[in-house]
């Protein structure tokens, strides 16, 4: 009896963390309308933080994730103060 309540007792642990780890697609989601909106009006701070998160977690939720964030990359490369920034970050 105590072996199949510690399984038991696992099994649930182990579905827990799986599911706490995960991001939900909502979370895609808001990320990427962030991460838009501010790359559309030159919040390159903001939308950097956006980015990053949306190419760790919500890597095919869109292709303009890839497009918008090139244009990022090179808009910040031309900026000296925010390569200099961008380049401490990481």
């Amino acid at each position: 009896m105590k072996k199949i309540t510690f399984l038991l007792a696992a099994m649930l642990f182990i579905t827990t963390v799986k599911t706490n780890a995960q991001v939900s697609k909502t979370d895609c989601e808001i990320k990427y309308n962030l991460f838009s909106g501010d790359y559309k009006s030159k919040k390159y701070d903001d939308a950097y933080t956006n980015w990053i998160f949306l190419l760790d977690n919500c890597k095919d939720l869109s292709v303009n994730i890839y497009k918008l964030g090139s244009n990022l990359a090179e808009d910040v490369r031309k900026d000296p103060v925010l390569a200099k920034e961008y380049t401490n970050k990481g």
